[in-house]
């Protein structure tokens, strides 16, 4: 069985600062905005932006 990999393993990306991580749905539901904030966010100097990985969310999320 193989061992699960610690912190120490991991390679990390040294050069990753600072991100915005977003969920997918609310006022980030429509890829139009997402992809504005993600060309603001590049023009700004942000080193990523990244979505929250769900299969699902509660009707009240959106208010």
């Amino acid at each position: 069985m193989s061992q699960q990999p610690t912190l120490e393993k991991v390679p990390m990306n040294e050069n990753l600062r600072f991100a915005v991580y977003l969920p997918p749905f609310g006022p980030f539901g429509d890829p139009n905005v997402l992809v504005e904030l993600a060309v603001r966010a590049e023009a700004a100097g942000w080193d990523g932006v990244f979505l929250w990985d769900r299969r699902g969310h509660r009707r009240d999320a959106d208010r």
